[in-house]
This record gives C-alpha cells, sequence and structure tokens, in this order.
C-alpha cells in the first residue's frame, strides 16, 4: 500500500506539472516501479529523521524533490 500511496503522489505530480515550465517541484523520472520509489521514499526519511511529522504527501514530495532537483536553466 505504502508503493502506491507514493506512486499516486507522484502521478498526481506528473499529471498537475505537465507542459508548465520551471514549475516543477522536482524532475520526475517515470520510469520508476512502485517499490523502487517506496524505497526511494523510505531511505529519505532514514536521513531525514526533522520530516517525519510532515504530512505524507509533502514527505513524497520532498523526498523526489531532493533526489530527483530540476536543473537550473
Amino acid at each position: 500500500m505504502c508503493a502506491y500511496y507514493i506512486t499516486s503522489v507522484h502521478d498526481q505530480a506528473m499529471v498537475r506539472l505537465f507542459g508548465q515550465k520551471n514549475t516543477n517541484t522536482f524532475c520526475f523520472v517515470e520510469k520508476l516501479e512502485p517499490k523502487e520509489m517506496r524505497e526511494l521514499v523510505v531511505d529519505y526519511l532514514k536521513r531525514r529523521k526533522d520530516k517525519h511529522r510532515l504530512p505524507a504527501n509533502l514527505v513524497v514530495n520532498a523526498a523526489f524533490q531532493d533526489v530527483y532537483p530540476c536543473k537550473e536553466g
């Protein structure tokens, strides 16, 4: 269930930001499997214990932003 929740946050961001330049909170990778996304978020939470009390969707977005930041320019 955790992996699919994370996947839905990722997918929602893809839909919301599709076609809008320079508004992405992270530059997503479309070929990640749900299990890989879950591992990414869990690893992020292990490193960032200060994020444990945030709402889940903010944690997922922060984890993706940390690993897949958008490059300037």
